[in-house]
């Protein structure tokens, strides 16, 4: 009797430490796409940015 209680133990203490590894990596990949959409946001601006300087170079030349 005490050897399913202690397996039941164990087996409750990986479930608890594959939630948290689950939790971590949720969190994790939330962590990622702020990341990613703030260096896309900068991207896209970097990319305006230049854009705009171009024509206005292209403007002066006409």
């Amino acid at each position: 009797m005490q050897k399913q209680v202690a397996s039941h133990k164990s087996r409750t203490s990986v479930q608890r430490i594959l939630d948290f590894k689950r939790k971590a990596a949720f969190r994790i990949i939330e962590i990622l796409k702020q990341v990613q959409n703030d260096w896309m946001r900068c991207f896209r601006k970097a990319c305006r940015d230049a854009e705009t300087s171009m024509t206005e170079r292209a403007g002066y030349r006409v």
